[in-house]
């Protein structure tokens, strides 16, 4: 069952990151406390360390989501086409 702030985080990302393919994983007792997990695999990327699109993702997350949506998010990794494909072959 997709939710909201789900929607609203695959909208949110998809369009900041154009031409991304960006996952969300909806809350479960699976992930990190029933929280959402995003991946962003962008070519933008490639040009920056882990820690700078982190950087790139929170501030977006932080502009455009309230404080309450914030608390909802475990993470949300930023990769690379070649390091999102090379995680799938693996």
């Amino acid at each position: 069952m997709e939710t909201r702030l789900g929607r609203k985080l695959h909208k949110l990302l998809t369009t900041k990151f154009s031409g991304a393919e960006v996952r969300i994983e909806e809350p479960s007792k699976r992930n990190v406390g029933g929280k959402f997990i995003g991946f962003v695999s962008w070519s933008g990327f490639e040009s920056m360390d882990h820690l700078d699109r982190q950087h790139v993702i929170w501030a977006i997350l932080q502009s455009h989501l309230t404080e309450k949506e914030r608390l909802n998010v475990a993470i949300i990794f930023g990769e690379t086409p070649a390091e999102s494909s090379s995680l799938q072959s693996a």
